[in-house]
């Protein structure tokens, strides 16, 4: 089987998409050691072309990317507009959207429309895995991946071995749906931030963290003195 993968977060191979479709190809490989298996990452949009034929020729499809404020990266909207007027004729298709968001409900609405859109290509939704806290996996010890990565890896070998993602253990990855109180309680201290603060003044970001380019009154832009 020729298994296609790819990769819509703007990281690319820096990416955590990256690092669970390694787990995800891992689990398959354990069930059909001669899986033929080719990684594209969509930050290339040149090669979108390449993409879509890529789409066309494989026997399954994964996409996977992370979830920006509740919606799909730009380049991933690029690429699923590219695929029109493809009829995948059955074509199994399946899809990861991870985030930093803990609970899974930030993403059902994306979740939704990718079920949507495999039937749209006529293709065989094999299954959405939805997973939040994700940010900062790569920064963790092993002991502390290790549940996840296996999770990931049990995945990918129930793909191989039936053809669909297990259910039981898509709900097992999605959970939190909600935050309990604790967690709750917790976002609200100065401790919950120290990752994203950090991330922020990477970027050059952090004097502006409480700024609202898009409320009222704010879209005017201010003469340089």
């Amino acid at each position: 089987m020729k298994l296609l993968m790819l990769n819509g977060s703007p990281r690319g191979t820096g990416s955590n998409t990256r690092i669970l479709f390694e787990q995800l190809l891992a689990g398959m490989r354990s069930v059909d050691a001669d899986l033929e298996a080719e990684v594209m990452y969509l930050r290339n949009i040149r090669d979108t072309g390449n993409h879509v034929q890529s789409v066309v020729d494989a026997d399954m499809v994964l996409l996977g990317f992370p979830l920006y404020t509740d919606g799909m990266p730009g380049i991933v909207k690029y690429f699923i507009d590219a695929l029109h007027p493809n009829d995948l004729g059955g074509k199994p298709l399946g899809f990861l959207v991870q985030s930093g968001f803990p609970e899974a409900r930030h993403s059902r609405p994306v979740a939704r429309y990718l079920a949507r859109l495999s039937m749209r290509l006529n293709a065989r939704h094999v299954g959405t895995l939805i997973r939040g806290g994700v940010e900062g996996i790569q920064l963790q010890p092993a002991g502390m991946t290790k549940r996840l990565f296996q999770r990931f890896f049990a995945l990918g070998a129930s793909l191989a071995r039936d053809g669909q993602f297990d259910e039981k253990l898509v709900r097992k990855l999605a959970k939190p749906e909600t935050l309990n109180p604790a967690a709750r309680l917790f976002l609200q201290t100065d401790a919950s931030h120290f990752y994203w603060d950090m991330k922020l003044k990477e970027n050059n970001a952090f004097d502006q963290r409480f700024d609202q380019p898009y409320a009222p009154g704010t879209g005017e832009r201010k003469e340089e003195t």
